[in-house]
């Protein structure tokens, strides 16, 4: 993911706070992934065996891969940009023992589609256009997974009362899965209680970071201002008017 595509996955609007950003979600753990939503669905639709590849790409720090490898059998791997999330979960992986079953790499998840290596499931949280548009993006990944693969997607649509989000209608996101070429096996639409209650919880978080960099850089306190006020707007934004979603997708066409 090059350097645009990672603030637009962020919603950052300044690239100025981009150095800052390791500090301030140093507290945050799921990075606005669902592992719960993840393990649910997988446990209901999809057979994980010993030897199974599974690989997040943009994976924060790792936290999906981490809690799925407590739970399922399997080999797993998870890739992101940004070299402190990495290091963050690599320390995860050590405390909790996992380091036979979970690898973590600092890369690009562009170059990461473009080697010739195919998975079981490909975890993938489409928050930027990095490969393009969601049927496209679909397209990308399906070329990641093996003859019975599945990819797990993790998305978002506006509930039609306030169109001025920046998601698609839940019609135009089913249209572009549609396009994909691609199956809906199954899928799951998050608690908007849980969507609220991480929100909170992540924007305290933020919060007080803010203040401590306002403290020791007095100088851009309007930029940090900015971001939070901007992370607000979005938190308000998803708790009103999205609905979050995990799909299982496999190849063929849609039924």
């Amino acid at each position: 993911m090059i350097k645009s595509e990672f603030n637009k996955s962020l919603d950052i609007r300044d690239e100025n706070i981009t150095p800052y950003i390791p500090f301030i979600l140093k507290d945050l753990w799921a990075l606005g992934g669902n592992p719960d939503a993840v393990i649910k669905i997988l446990k209901q639709h999809v057979a994980l065996k010993e030897d199974s590849q599974i690989i997040d790409l943009g994976c924060g720090k790792g936290a999906t891969v981490i809690e799925l490898a407590k739970t399922f059998p399997g080999n797993y791997k998870g890739i992101d940009i940004i070299p402190e999330f990495i290091e963050e979960g690599n320390a995860r992986i050590r405390e909790n023992q996992l380091s036979e079953t979970v690898v973590l790499r600092q890369g690009n998840m562009c170059e990461t589609i473009a080697a010739p290596v195919k998975y079981d499931v490909v975890i993938y949280g489409h928050d930027s256009d990095a490969f393009g548009s969601i049927a496209k993006t679909l397209q990308v990944l399906s070329k990641k997974i093996n003859d019975d693969g599945s990819i797990i997607y993790e998305t978002a649509f506006h509930d039609g009362r306030y169109k001025g989000t920046g998601y698609f209608s839940e019609e135009a996101l089913y249209s572009e899965i549609k396009n994909s070429g691609l199956q809906i096996i199954a899928q799951l639409k998050w608690n908007r209680e849980y969507i609220r209650r991480q929100n909170e919880a992540n924007n305290r978080l933020i919060e007080k970071r803010i203040e401590q960099l306002k403290e020791q850089r007095p100088d851009q306190c309007r930029l940090f201002d900015n971001f939070y006020l901007n992370q607000i707007r979005e938190s308000n934004i998803l708790d009103e008017y999205v609905e979050c979603v995990t799909f299982v997708l496999k190849q063929g066409e849609l039924l």
